[in-house]
């Protein structure tokens, strides 16, 4: 069942949902891709925060817990 229908329906008797559907840069995300776009897209960003880094998603799941 679509997570946002339990939310939705949910919600009248006390129920709650929570989804995350997280989105990071990994060797299996890109396992499809020519070797030299693997290693150009794995490469950190030049500076400042880095929205497709794994290690973004633990906190998100941790605060939800």
């Amino acid at each position: 069942m679509n997570e946002a229908v339990i939310a939705l329906e949910g919600t009248s008797v006390g129920v709650r949902s929570n989804v995350i559907s997280p989105s990071a840069r990994t060797r299996l995300a890109l396992a499809d891709r020519p070797p030299e776009e693997q290693a150009r897209l794995m490469g950190q960003p030049d500076g400042g925060f880095d929205p497709l880094d794994p290690a973004n998603v633990s906190p998100l799941v941790d605060w939800l817990a």
